[in-house]
């Protein structure tokens, strides 16, 4: 059975103190004991098999027997700009991005959006995504940015305009092409380095939204003929890109 996972900001050091979160886990529900074997990480691609020093009730100790080569972070980059989802449904859409190896999830705020976050909403979802990282064995956890307004996101979210990168922003308009086509189409041309996609809320973006939009070079993309939730067009978007890499280079 694999040993148990914990995230350690800093593992830099030859013995590394868990956060308050990370320690109250390992030890009041892994019950975790000197002596375990375990695994941290630093959401920065560092990986090291460590053993437990010490065990208390405010903290948990580790000391780092060896550190794995650095992994690559998830490439090519894949920037989510996304509309926050109602009630529980934020902590589903992070936790399967982050597994899937989404490298940025930035929230925004439409002129439909149902729910406008507060910036708060930053270290909730970071928890999400540690936690879906322990358990999928991720080495890098997405950058998760405060929110935004559409407009704004479109002015920093925005990659480059060029053949190495693409700006795509979901639409069920007649003029959208299916993702897959657009990804089979950048797979050929090769090169393919950053990757930004727009998801609306569940009403889509208004039509000023998406003619501003489309003016700064945000080619619309089909995801399908269903209407889809946020969370399920935002996990469709990136299951694609991701595992569609696969088949691709396959």
């Amino acid at each position: 059975m694999a040993c148990h996972r914990y995230f350690c900001d800093k593992i830099d050091a030859a013995m590394c103190e868990l956060s308050a979160e990370e320690s109250h886990h390992a030890a009041s529900v892994i019950r975790a004991r000197e002596g375990d074997t375990v695994e941290v990480f630093d959401g920065r691609g560092t990986v090291a098999d460590a053993t437990v020093s010490e065990v208390t009730r405010q903290s948990v100790h580790v000391v780092v027997a060896r550190r794995w080569p650095q992994a690559p972070e998830p490439h090519p980059s894949l920037s989510l700009q996304v509309a926050v989802p109602k009630g529980s449904r934020p902590r589903v859409l992070v936790e399967k991005c982050t597994e899937l190896g989404v490298n940025v999830i930035q929230p925004i705020v439409t002129g439909r959006s149902a729910v406008r976050p507060r910036a708060s909403v930053v270290s909730r979802w970071r928890r999400y995504a540690i936690e879906a990282a322990k358990q999928s064995r991720q080495a890098w956890l997405p950058r998760i940015q405060p929110p935004l307004a559409f407009d704004q996101s479109i002015e920093t979210g925005r990659i480059g305009l060029d053949e190495e990168t693409l700006n795509l922003i979901a639409s069920p308009g007649a003029n959208a092409r299916p993702l897959a086509a657009v990804l089979r189409d950048a797979a050929a041309a090769g090169g393919l380095m950053h990757v930004a996609i727009w998801i609306g809320p569940e009403g889509g973006f208004t039509p000023d939204e998406m003619t501003g939009a489309m003016a700064t070079g945000l080619q619309p993309v089909s995801l399908g003929t269903a209407v889809l939730r946020i969370e399920t067009a935002a996990i469709a978007a990136v299951a694609a890109m991701r595992l569609g890499q696969l088949t691709i280079r396959d």
